[in-house]
């Protein structure tokens, strides 16, 4: 039978060094898996994590309004045409893909949207209009194959192991 105690008592370090690591591993593993919804874009020279929202225009407006395309048409087209198919197509009986609404006119809003005939089409529609919208937010710096979550958590399983070792040292020192 392995004795996971010392002479004096404490748990041997081994064991738990390999539990803080363990922790971590499975802390990165679980906190590093990205969501499904949200894919990253490059638009005019500026990384944007884009992902989508589902309701009405008038129920999302200050968010719509929010957006980097917001009031140009043209900018709207371009993010339009970056994302094209990579959402499916979700609006419309499945003939579009989400909506990048751009502006207000009085009971209307101007959309860009990406079809399955690899075009990007503009129309205006109902506030009202329950749909799948496009949501941009800039990415301050850039993610290198996902591999800033793992490096920090490594570096903390590592500070963490550190600690313990001082501590034990400090503690067997002190006895």
């Amino acid at each position: 039978m392995y004795n996971f105690t010392d002479e004096l008592g404490f748990m041997k370090t081994s064991l738990i060094l390999s539990l803080v690591f363990g922790s971590a591993v499975l802390g990165v593993l679980s906190s590093s898996a990205s969501s499904a919804n949200a894919l990253v874009f490059n638009v005019n020279s500026t990384n944007y994590d884009i992902t989508t929202v589902t309701g009405t225009a008038n129920g999302l407006s200050t968010l719509l309004q929010s957006q980097p395309w917001w009031g140009s048409s043209s900018q709207s087209f371009k993010f339009a045409l970056a994302v094209g198919s990579s959402f499916g197509f979700p609006n419309f009986s499945n003939t579009n893909g989400p909506l990048f609404a751009d502006a207000f006119i009085p009971n209307l809003q101007g959309n860009a949207f990406y079809t399955p005939g690899n075009q990007v089409g503009g129309f205006g529609a109902g506030t009202n209009l329950f749909a799948t919208y496009a949501i941009a937010t800039p990415v301050p710096f850039n993610i290198p194959g996902g591999a800033t979550i793992p490096t920090f958590g490594s570096l903390f399983a590592l500070g963490a192991m550190r600690k313990v070792r001082k501590y034990t040292a400090k503690t067997r020192i002190s006895v």
